[in-house]
């Protein structure tokens, strides 16, 4: 849950976001729904609407959208479509991180876009494999030395006629036994030109 203190905080900063995103004509804010903790789901969801109606006039008074993230909480796609379907202004949307709901519960591509497709503005991109030899139990590595299903996510977005961002999200912070970033962006980039070009043929 979300304190009165918390939500003023927020709601300040992200008026100055606003600020920072007109100056920069910044189409986009990333917002995470967090833990919920022993909050049953239902309540959890309506505390995140509520929020969400005090936050969305200065994301509609700035011209930008906030993106709901897969992340926490929030990586069940249902969980996220039942936030969204209370929600009414088109400054709300879905930003997918690929890999937190297929790797963290399972949830198949598929089922992740059929639910949530139409509201995917923007893309978060990692891969990884299984493993016992973290706590987590699995492996953050480069695009395509895992098992994540990298072409079949892409051919999706492309089908669903998505045209936003494919941005990797290297999180060197806090696995730091992947690569340095100067190694994974210039394979990134490799990765998903050859990726690119392979699903368009």
């Amino acid at each position: 849950t979300t304190s009165s203190e918390e939500l003023d905080g927020f709601i300040e900063e992200l008026e100055s976001y606003g600020q920072l995103c007109r100056h920069f004509n910044t189409p986009y804010i990333r917002v995470f729904g967090g833990a919920i903790g022993k909050t049953e789901r239902e309540q959890a969801i309506n505390i995140v609407v509520s929020n969400l109606e005090k936050l969305l006039p200065i994301a509609e008074k700035y011209d930008v959208t906030l993106l709901l993230e897969t992340h926490d909480d929030w990586t069940k796609s249902e969980y996220v479509a039942e936030v969204y379907e209370k929600i009414s202004s088109d400054h709300f949307k879905v930003l997918w991180d690929i890999h937190h709901p297929f790797r963290t519960l399972q949830e198949e591509p598929e089922h992740t876009m059929s639910t949530i497709g139409e509201f995917i503005r923007y893309t978060h991109w990692k891969d990884s494999y299984l493993t016992d030899q973290t706590d987590r139990g699995f492996q953050l590595c480069l695009l395509g030395e895992g098992n994540v299903p990298l072409e079949q996510i892409f051919r999706l977005l492309k089908n669903n006629q998505y045209d936003g961002y494919f941005t990797l999200e290297w999180e060197k912070k806090w696995w730091p036994n992947i690569e340095e970033p100067e190694v994974a962006f210039k394979h990134y980039a490799t990765f998903m030109k050859a990726l690119e070009e392979k699903v368009s043929i």
